[in-house]
């Protein structure tokens, strides 16, 4: 919030280059994300609809999946946000398949 709007992070912390923000919220459903930003904004006295952020709508960005790892960065080229945040980045790939070593 404080990136697109160029006000202060955590009412405190100066933001000195504020542009657009590009989200990709793997845990939550649009409607939960959409009130989490309205309470911030309500918080800031800032009107959601006139800062410039954008979301990921996707069911899944894989970035162990070259054709998402494309489509990621063709969307990055063509908003070219300021501040891209992928959240949480555990489930933007497959857990890793090591091999549990058995103990005697």
């Amino acid at each position: 919030m404080s990136v697109a709007s160029g006000t202060p992070c955590l009412d405190t912390f100066p933001v000195r280059d504020a542009g657009g923000v590009l989200l990709y919220m793997a845990e939550d459903a649009a409607p939960l994300m959409k009130a989490r930003l309205l309470g911030l904004c309500r918080h800031r006295g800032l009107a959601l609809a006139a800062l410039p952020i954008d979301v990921i709508t996707a069911p899944t960005v894989r970035l162990d999946l070259l054709a998402d790892q494309q489509r990621l960065a063709e969307t990055v080229r063509r908003l070219a946000p300021r501040l891209l945040v992928l959240d949480p980045f555990v489930r933007l790939h497959l857990p890793s398949r090591r091999k549990q070593k058995k103990t005697l």
